[in-house]
């Protein structure tokens, strides 16, 4: 099957293996909130679907993601919005360099995006929800291919870049 979207709720890690056997899968998508989701579960997706173009795992609940994130090389599609536990991404996030949608809007507990994240050189798309004071370490203005950005509800955000350097953000909302 090329596409999974997953709608239950309550199950081990081993039986969503035994149910899930989609190596070529192209995308997995929650259905609805799961309760709280686990590192070997989201490990169990990454590991045996490598294919992954879409990984939608929005309004579910996890304090990390995974560093193996990385080896997803054909990802273009990351939903991890809504999350209220996930506190900080894996530097290996910026690898994905096929990736062209990051939504992390609703993730209240975000304290702050790798610093890296400007090798994201094919990202058009990010809706962020952050903790954090200041996001010029992360030189995300360095996005080359970035189209939308979003703030939502960054109640402590007082600085995007240094010196007013809005850097390779040129085409914002064009």
């Amino acid at each position: 099957s090329r596409y999974v979207a997953w709608a239950l709720t309550d199950f081990s890690d081993k039986e969503f293996m035994e149910h899930v056997q989609a190596k070529k899968a192209r995308a997995f998508v929650f259905q609805f909130k799961m309760r709280s989701v686990n590192q070997a579960f989201l490990k169990g997706i990454i590991s045996n679907m490598p294919y992954l173009r879409i990984l939608a795992v929005g309004i579910s609940q996890f304090e990390e993601l995974p560093r193996s994130i990385r080896s997803l090389k054909h990802l273009r599609f990351l939903d991890l919005s809504n999350n209220a536990h996930i506190k900080s991404l894996p530097f290996t996030i910026c690898e994905l360099l096929n990736l062209e949608f990051l939504l992390l809007d609703g993730c209240k507990q975000l304290e702050e995006l790798p610093l890296e994240i400007y090798k994201l050189i094919n990202l058009r798309f990010l809706s962020l929800t952050t903790c954090q004071k200041s996001l010029a370490n992360t030189m995300f203005n360095r996005l080359p291919s970035l189209r939308h950005l979003c703030f939502i509800s960054c109640n402590r955000l007082v600085s995007l870049w240094a010196n007013n350097d809005v850097g390779c953000l040129t085409s914002l909302g064009s």
